[in-house]
């Protein structure tokens, strides 16, 4: 597992969207999770409390779940990564933590990636690597999503049909919208990366075009089974437990 990580990491330093940031300098992540060269993963229990802010004035700012501090960083090269020692409060974290092995693991960290949005950081001697999505992908509230793509029930997406709207809006620990025939309201929970939608309270409205109720039905059974979520410049991805896609929306235009 580690080792086509490491193939990936290195064939995404090859070939770099656009879209993707050129240098660390100006952003901010946070934890998704630890790949170890045993093939074992670690995974944070709020990846929002193990955060990095990189500065464009050499500084760096973390927060390792229980403690803050600051330190910092420079590339010598493309793709090299080195950080200076950490200042650190010294607080006791809760069991469980993975503080001591990020503490433990920094002045090991040798290079950094920039795959499908996320950023990698590996340790010397290919001994694991840190893997860390947008600090930005954990603001989905305040704005309004029309949905582009859905499950279509055959391990794919589809665009909606013709004539139909299909959106989100999450607001205070609920989701509302329209599911292209009815309105929809739910509760949602969000840790991290991680968010479930539910259960629905759905309007019952029978719309008679050609298809519509089966997308309203595949729609809603989508965000019922959404794992996680991840936002890409302007675009929201809900995605299952195993990583498939069921839903990407875009911001709303106003």
């Amino acid at each position: 597992m580690i080792a086509s990580l490491l193939a990936v990491v290195a064939l995404a330093a090859a070939q770099v969207p656009a879209s993707t940031p050129t240098t660390l300098g100006g952003t901010s992540w946070q934890l998704v999770m630890f790949h170890g060269m045993d093939d074992t993963t670690v995974k944070p229990d709020d990846g929002s409390k193990y955060t990095l802010k990189f500065g464009k004035d050499g500084k760096v700012a973390v927060r390792i779940d229980c403690n803050r501090g600051s330190g910092t960083w420079k590339s010598l090269a493309p793709g090299q990564l080195e950080l200076g020692p950490l200042a650190l409060t010294r607080a006791m974290c809760a069991p469980g933590s993975m503080h001591d092995r990020l503490v433990q693991d920094w002045s090991r960290i040798r290079s950094y990636v920039f795959k499908e949005g996320h950023l990698f950081l590996s340790l010397m001697a290919d001994s694991g690597i840190y893997e860390y999505e947008p600090l930005s992908s954990a603001n989905i509230e305040g704005v309004e999503w029309h949905v582009s793509a859905v499950d279509n029930g055959h391990q794919a997406t589809a665009t909606p049909l013709p004539g139909t709207s299909l959106s989100l809006k999450f607001s205070r620990g609920s989701v509302s919208g329209s599911s292209g025939c009815n309105r929809f309201h739910g509760p949602y929970s969000k840790t991290g990366s991680h968010l479930a939608l539910g259960p629905m309270a759905v309007t019952r409205k029978a719309c008679t075009g050609e298809g519509i109720m089966e997308q309203e039905q595949r729609f809603l059974s989508a965000l019922a089974s959404v794992a996680t979520f991840r936002i890409e410049s302007d675009l929201l991805v809900l995605r299952r437990a195993d990583d498939s896609r069921l839903v990407e929306a875009r911001k709303l235009s106003k």
